[in-house]
């Protein structure tokens, strides 16, 4: 399992690019360290997948969690259920709050992006 933002850091590392850098992304070769993970995005909600759960991030502050392949609701009261749950806040969180820092006047972009 992928996403789109491990497909940088793996072509880097399969042309022998050594590479510094802040990708969020994982070098799909890197198997030891390679943990499996999906990102995914619509119009309004954010997702993160790992082990057969998606954590979908809605607007207003709503989480929701589903087993991946019958889409049932998943218990969040469950301390395992919480831990992802804020894995995968700060996965976005982290990259917007880089994004405000780092990017955003690099790519033209204001500084006040929420």
């Amino acid at each position: 399992m992928a996403s789109q933002i491990d497909v940088a850091p793996t072509l880097l590392s399969l042309m022998g690019i050594e590479h510094d850098s802040c990708l969020f992304g994982q070098n799909l070769q890197n198997t030891p360290h390679y943990k499996p993970r999906a990102f995914m995005a619509n119009y309004l909600t954010l997702g993160y997948m790992e082990s057969g759960l998606i954590v979908e991030l809605r607007p207003k502050q709503q989480v929701r969690v589903v087993e991946a392949e019958s889409g049932t609701v998943v218990d969040q009261s469950q301390p395992e259920i919480q831990v992802m749950i804020n894995r995968a806040i700060s996965f976005y969180q982290g990259a917007s709050d880089y994004l405000l820092q780092y990017g955003a006047a690099e790519m033209g972009l204001p500084n006040n992006i929420n």
